[in-house]
């Protein structure tokens, strides 16, 4: 922040390979924290469904990335299948919002999750 920096993406780009890679989502309450408002957060990593999406503008992400999804649909129809899937996922946010009463993206509170630790 103090270099000008405008934003960040958390990632693991590539980091699936490590046993012991830490989450984006694990991660990105407390980066978001750290910077507040100053600049804009964003996550890629793991991004697959509407819930995802939720979870991490929860978490504090201001914007998501969407990769391999995007590709596989790209794979099976060209732009035609990439768009279908960003159609669908998008779709899924929706109706994940409606399920935990988000209006909004700005009803969308940490409040709304739950973490659950197992032994």
């Amino acid at each position: 922040v103090e270099h000008g920096m405008d934003g960040l993406i958390v990632s693991t780009h590539g980091g699936r390979q490590l046993d012991g890679a830490v989450g984006t989502l694990d991660v990105l309450p407390d980066i978001a924290d750290a910077v507040g408002d100053k600049i804009t957060v964003m996550i890629d990593s793991g991004i697959r469904t509407g819930a995802d999406i939720l979870k991490a503008v929860a978490l504090g992400a201001k914007g998501v990335f969407l990769g391999r999804p995007v590709v596989y649909g790209l794979g099976i129809d060209g732009a035609a299948g990439a768009e279908a899937v960003i159609a669908g996922i998008l779709a899924d946010f929706d109706l994940t919002m409606g399920f935990c009463g988000a209006k909004t993206i700005a009803d969308i509170k940490r409040s709304l999750l739950k973490k659950v630790s197992y032994p």
